[in-house]
């Protein structure tokens, strides 16, 4: 090969080996950029958003309990037949007819034909469907026995219907002679035909043994159905006044201890009642008393019921517990601080180097009132919260219309988040209303604090006063 060939191929070999080794320069170069960002990236504390809305914290407590009331029991005074005049649950003057004994059988009214033929009133069938409804609607498996209920709810219903037509068979058989013992309201109340082990109750005898429920019983009256010599024919409620007692345990009669009043929903009541409310310490036991002046009518057929204590409901912004910290901010007293009426920037008066006075501009982290102790007069003093950027330890302020200085150097512990809105974290003041272990309530449209669609720093413990979010 000639010396010129020969140099050729140097050459390229040459460029060839140049060319390489750029390329590998700028792949690592761009590995080794890769492999610190990562690295930055992993390392950098990251912070989460989180827009606020609205929610609510809702604290309640579930009981069973047993309904305490004003009533007497009417018996038979013979073997029979019984047959009502009234609807069941209906209202009843002292002296008027509620049923009549009869020794006779009177004529099924489902063989004659007149049972079917017979139908509900429209409000009839509207409490019949509604109280299908609602327990389709509320059905679990614990209330199951609330079938029984609506069972005999709906035999009622058709018994009323005919209650009319076995007045005027009574009635006839009376003229003819029959033996026929008529039965009237002993006082004027509420007439009940579901009777049961625990009718005449009162909250003296309620014991914790009661709601086991071993030995109780009820019963429903119907129309003409076969009763012997002292058996109840049903019991009437005297006074509209009607209590709930359940077993409370020591934790919850603590919390409770100064309750004076409790919003309640029982059973599968859509809304809810107030009732007076006390704590009874009698046989041993610890019982929580409900009583109420309404609504006895849409209970008084059942015994023990399903308790619903709405303890706590606040609304409010809704914020995570993660994004609440607590940080130390200055107490100065209001009448240190100027606030200008047009803008509402504020202010505080100070002296430069040169002991000129001057005003600095500060943002007041929130404003309050408290009861000063000192004070003549007793009344509450308003203080500004100023956040500890905004002035130095030991800083001497000055009354903008008259003597007197204030040292700044009093610091309080506030509950706050950090709003990012802006790009940067602002330390931002929250009027806690209510707690659970995931969440605060907190007031809404303060004044300096958050409003609903702001957006805060979800993990706050990692943030610090003006840092650029990104």
């Amino acid at each position: 090969m000639s010396s010129n060939k020969r140099n050729a191929v140097q050459h390229k070999r040459k460029n060839r080996k140049g060319i390489v080794n750029i390329g590998t320069f700028l792949f690592s170069a761009v590995l080794i950029y890769l492999i610190i960002s990562i690295v930055s990236y992993m390392t950098k504390n990251h912070v989460s958003p989180y827009e606020i809305t609205e929610g609510s914290i809702v604290e309640d407590s579930v009981y069973t309990g047993v309904i305490v009331r004003s009533e007497k029991e009417v018996k038979s005074e013979q073997d029979g037949y019984i047959n009502y005049y009234l609807d069941d649950v209906s209202k009843a003057g002292a002296g008027q007819h509620v049923c009549a004994v009869s020794k006779k059988t009177l004529i099924d009214l489902e063989d004659t034909g007149d049972y079917n033929t017979k139908k509900l009133s429209s409000a009839q069938e509207s409490v019949m469907l509604s109280g299908i409804q609602q327990y389709v609607t509320a059905y679990t498996s614990d209330n199951y026995a609330r079938l029984y209920d609506l069972h005999n709810e709906i035999d009622a219903a058709y018994g009323v219907n005919s209650a009319d037509y076995l007045a005027d068979q009574i009635d006839s058989l009376a003229e003819k002679g029959e033996d026929i013992k008529y039965v009237d309201a002993p006082a004027d109340g509420l007439i009940v035909y579901t009777v049961d082990s625990l009718d005449g109750l009162t909250a003296k005898d309620v014991t914790t043994e009661l709601f086991e429920k071993k030995k109780y019983n009820e019963q429903v009256n119907r129309q003409n159905t076969k009763i012997k010599k002292n058996e109840r024919l049903f019991r009437m409620i005297t006074d509209e006044k009607w209590s709930i007692l359940f077993p409370l345990n020591q934790e919850a009669s603590e919390k409770m201890h100064d309750t004076k009043m409790i919003e309640t929903r029982i059973g599968n009541m859509q809304s809810t009642i107030w009732g007076d409310f006390e704590i009874v310490n009698q046989n041993g036991d610890t019982f929580g008393k409900l009583t109420f002046s309404t609504d006895m009518l849409q209970f008084a057929s059942q015994r023990f019921v399903t308790v619903e204590l709405v303890l706590q409901n606040d609304s409010g912004l809704k914020i995570p517990e993660s994004a609440v910290v607590e940080r130390s901010v200055y107490e100065i007293p209001s009448d240190f601080v100027i606030t200008d009426p047009n803008t509402g920037s504020t202010a505080v008066m100070l002296k430069d180097e040169s002991g000129e006075t001057i005003q600095k501009q500060i943002q007041i982290f929130t404003k309050l009132e408290k009861q000063v102790e000192s004070a003549s007069d007793q009344q509450p003093k308003t203080y500004y919260y100023v956040k500890k950027n905004e002035l130095t330890n030991d800083t001497v302020i000055y009354r903008d219309n008259g003597p007197g200085t204030y040292t700044v150097n009093k610091t309080v512990k506030m509950k706050g988040v950090y709003n990012i809105n802006k790009g940067y974290a602002s330390f931002q003041y929250i009027d806690i209303k209510a707690s659970n272990d995931l969440y605060y309530i907190v007031g809404h449209n303060t004044e300096y604090g958050p409003s609903t669609y702001d957006h805060i720093a979800l993990n706050a413990d990692k943030l610090k006063e003006n840092v650029v979010v990104h």
